[in-house]
């Protein structure tokens, strides 16, 4: 609600406000209300009395453009400041200029599919792609969900349009080979750390970025995501810096490998602001998630891979080695911060290598002949045997290591 605005008139009573309560949710109209009075006294106890129970909404149905406000009033309490901005995009872009004069209770499939399919942007000119489609349809039948739970009409028509959801390409994690060739690029290089947390440890890049020294305990040996970085808009608009991290699974405590906890700590010797950012711009201030995905470009382009390979991959490729290692998938994730097992579809990818295995261990069961992986551990032993046995450097020690071998064979047969 907006400050009253007072003024002495030349009417009967002298004294005049009005007092705007903002927009209707509902009719997307302003409120507003007049009061008069004789006295400035007498107008500021009416002011506080009218203020105390500000008007109800009208119950006449709300256009689309009405709802839209109230569903994103209802969002920005619960959800994160980038899903909010882009929710808002949305909203202000390209559903309320496609059809936000409709009522809502005049929707039907038909007119919403034919809307979506034809959207165009007022600012660019331009038809909107099918992601961006798909995104605003998925918005606006969240909206009408709620204007369903608030009794404002009797169906979602939302949930009867036929939308085509795009496919997304399929991500194509870094191969060893090529993750290899990646961090032979980077061991020279002051920021290799960076790139050894995103393809060692998975992390998101703005779990990265916002990582400080007090994240990181190379006593112990251990990594800690706490908060992450701010998206650019949320820095620029908000001043925010670190936030919180993106869902309560996120927040975790990881063991640094070797090699990262050796790159850490040179970071740290040779790092003239070790107090702040571990990742921080060159000038030590707060980290840039676009520098960081230009630099992750030429070092892909430095490692000879010559396809597209975002800088979220390096996820991907971490996740999909928890697979191929045969980790559990409750154990993956912990690991890699995910809320629900449902993430282990989206981000393991398993590899030839793996599915083969997976073939041949099925076979194996059904069958009951041993695997390709046991076979080959059959014979290395079996040869590691015969060469103890020719050898004959000491009796005994064959004889024991005849019958420790034969219970390891038994085991994998």
């Amino acid at each position: 609600m907006r400050e009253p605005t007072i003024r002495l008139t030349d009417g009967p009573k002298g004294w005049e406000a009005t007092v705007s309560f903002g927009t209707d949710p509902v009719t997307g109209k302003r409120v507003r209300r007049h009061i008069r009075a004789t006295t400035r006294a007498a107008l500021q106890t009416k002011i506080e009395e009218i203020t105390a129970t500000p008007p109800v909404s009208s119950d006449a149905t709300p256009t689309l453009e009405a709802w839209m406000g109230l569903w994103l009033a209802a969002l920005e309490a619960k959800a994160s400041f980038a899903t909010v901005d882009k929710a808002k995009w949305m909203v202000n872009n390209w559903l309320v200029p496609g059809f936000g004069r409709v009522k809502i209770d005049r929707l039907s499939p038909a007119m919403i599919e034919q809307r979506l399919a034809t959207m165009v942007s007022p600012a660019t000119r331009k038809t909107a792609s099918p992601v961006t489609r798909w995104e605003c349809y998925c918005a606006l039948r969240t909206a009408l969900n709620l204007a369903v739970q608030k009794q404002r009409i009797p169906v979602n028509p939302a949930l009867n349009a036929v939308v085509p959801n795009p496919r997304r390409p399929e991500v194509q994690p870094l191969t060893p080979d090529e993750t290899a060739r990646i961090l032979k690029v980077v061991e020279d290089r002051p920021d290799k750390a960076r790139w050894m947390v995103g393809l060692l440890l998975g992390l998101r890049q703005s779990e990265v970025l916002g990582l400080t020294w007090d994240d990181i305990d190379l006593q112990r040996g251990t990594l800690s995501v706490t908060a992450q970085l701010a998206g650019y808009r949320q820095r620029h608009t908000q001043g925010d810096k670190r936030v919180p991290l993106k869902t309560k699974a996120s927040r975790r405590t990881l063991p640094l490998p070797t090699m990262l906890a050796d790159a850490l700590t040179e970071l740290r010797q040779t790092d003239p602001t070790a107090t702040g950012w571990v990742f921080h711009a060159d000038d030590g201030g707060c980290p840039d998630q676009r520098a960081d995905g230009r630099m992750w470009k030429r070092l892909v382009k430095s490692a000879g891979i010559t396809r597209n390979v975002r800088v979220h991959d390096m996820r991907h490729t971490a996740a999909s080695a928890l697979l191929a290692a045969g980790v559990p998938d409750r154990t993956a994730q912990e690991v890699m911060g995910w809320s629900g097992p449902a993430m282990t579809q989206r981000y393991q990818h398993p590899t030839s290598k793996v599915v083969a295995e997976a073939v041949h261990r099925g076979v194996a069961v059904l069958t009951g002949t041993p695997t390709v992986a046991q076979d080959s551990l059959r014979g290395q032993v079996q040869d590691w045997l015969r060469q103890c046995e020719e050898s004959r450097d000491s009796v005994r020690l064959v004889e024991e290591a005849v019958v420790i071998m034969n219970r390891v064979l038994d085991r994998i047969s």
